[in-house]
């Protein structure tokens, strides 16, 4: 299978706007990898874009300040690209980097993507894993929960002082 991809850092760089992204990645409809990586994208637009991608499987959206209703649209629009089976085989999202964005929880319905292999959380806020992470039964790859755990242990070796 042949990869189609749109690197929309450097084309975001030639002064194509949401619409024209939206367009561009709708027109795409055989798109594999879409880095939309430290641009300015809105939510709307990035869930529209999505939703014309079929056979996306790789996502980037690595700077581009999301937040977590980026990603429920986000979740949302890839469940609505995702057609029936075709011969026996479903295109999947099995890559996403999220790194260094305004992330505070994983969102739930990140956890519809049951083929996800390797996901990126470095460099956002967050608080706390889900417990229904163990949904994502074929992830081989988080990255990103050291800082989380680095925070939680320092917030609990702070209180454990203030409690003497």
């Amino acid at each position: 299978m042949q990869d189609h991809r749109l690197d929309w850092g450097r084309e975001a760089r030639t002064g194509i706007g949401d619409a024209g992204m939206t367009a561009l990645a709708r027109s795409c409809g055989g798109l594999t990898h879409l880095y939309l990586g430290y641009t300015k994208v809105r939510d709307a637009s990035v869930g529209a874009a999505v939703e014309g991608c079929e056979r996306l499987q790789q996502l980037s959206l690595v700077g581009t300040e999301v937040t977590d209703a980026t990603v429920e649209l986000l979740a949302k629009a890839l469940d609505a690209a995702q057609p029936p089976e075709i011969e026996g085989r479903r295109p999947c999202l099995t890559f996403v980097d999220l790194s260094h964005n305004a992330l505070r929880e994983l969102p739930s319905a990140l956890l519809q993507l049951r083929q996800l292999t390797f996901l990126d959380l470095t460099g956002n806020d967050l608080r706390q894993l889900p417990p229904a992470l163990h949904q994502l039964g074929k992830l081989r790859e988080l990255r990103g929960i050291r800082e989380m755990l680095l925070a939680s242990l320092r917030k609990a070796t702070a209180e454990g002082r203030d409690a003497k």
